[in-house]
């Protein structure tokens, strides 16, 4: 009777065939481990950048929303007026314009006819010039009317004021007076004109037609207050303001902001 040998050799061992199978699959492991290690670093910045992402965008919301309240159509004026400077003279604060040089010549004349106006005794004339420098403003106190269109700052200024009185160049006056053929009364005719110089020139520079020749030049000072009002205020951007037009109060309402003689910056 044969005995069985103590160990066969073809036997399986489970030891060997364990260190096997977890050899094979050791790679595969580390490369999962590191795949859901960079997975998490990745949902974590992205978590980091999404919260900075509403941070910055709440901060641009709040500035944006800051800006709007500030310049809405019903606040701009408002907040406009409360950066003018407080003045304490009666008649506030003045904003200077343009001026304009001239040279007003100033006439009178006075015929005098006898017997039922059959004869005449002459006509006496007498001739002033006056070169002068007329001055204008507008009065920051008064009202203004500020709008917002897209990115256009809209603008009705107070109506432009003469600062009188006028400057008189009293060194380069001319003066000439001539007596009718029986008339002797060319100085107090003279004389009468002199007196008269600073109300006519008064009258002369609050007239239509010489604020008509200053009116562009004063739309411009304007324009360049405000410009410089809305970089102060940090508005003056692309994304905010990038014009002004200009209009005074004293210029036709209809159609208000809207004419061609508006002025756009830059």
């Amino acid at each position: 009777m044969n005995s069985l040998p103590d160990n066969d050799s073809s036997a399986p061992n489970p030891k060997a065939a364990g260190m096997t199978a977890l050899t094979a699959w050791r790679w595969p492991l580390t490369l999962l481990a590191l795949a859901s290690m960079m997975i998490a670093a990745a949902f974590f910045f992205l978590h980091q950048a999404q919260t900075g992402l509403k941070t910055g965008l709440e901060e641009i919301v709040e500035k944006t929303e800051s800006f709007a309240q500030g310049f809405r159509q019903g606040t701009i004026t408002e907040t406009f007026l409360a950066s003018l400077p407080t003045i304490g003279d009666a008649d506030g604060g003045l904003l200077e314009l343009a001026t304009l040089h001239s040279t007003e010549s100033l006439r009178a004349e006075d015929n005098l006819r006898i017997w039922w106006n059959y004869v005449s005794l002459g006509t006496t004339v007498s001739e002033i010039t006056v070169p002068v420098i007329y001055r204008y403003h507008i009065k920051l106190t008064d009202p203004w009317e500020l709008s917002v269109s897209n990115r256009t700052c809209l603008v009705v200024a107070p109506r432009i004021r003469p600062s009188l009185p006028p400057g008189i160049d009293t060194g380069n006056i001319v003066k000439n007076s001539r007596n009718g053929w029986a008339r002797f009364n060319a100085d107090d005719q003279l004389t009468e004109l002199e007196k008269s110089i600073t109300e006519k020139l008064t009258e002369f520079a609050d007239s239509p037609e010489r604020v008509a020749l200053i009116r562009e030049l004063a739309r411009k000072t304007v324009a360049d207050f405000v410009h410089s009002w809305l970089l102060r205020e940090d508005h003056w951007r692309d994304d905010r303001f990038n014009r002004v037009i200009v209009q005074f109060a004293d210029e036709p309402k209809a159609p208000r902001l809207a004419q061609r003689n508006g002025l756009t910056l830059p």
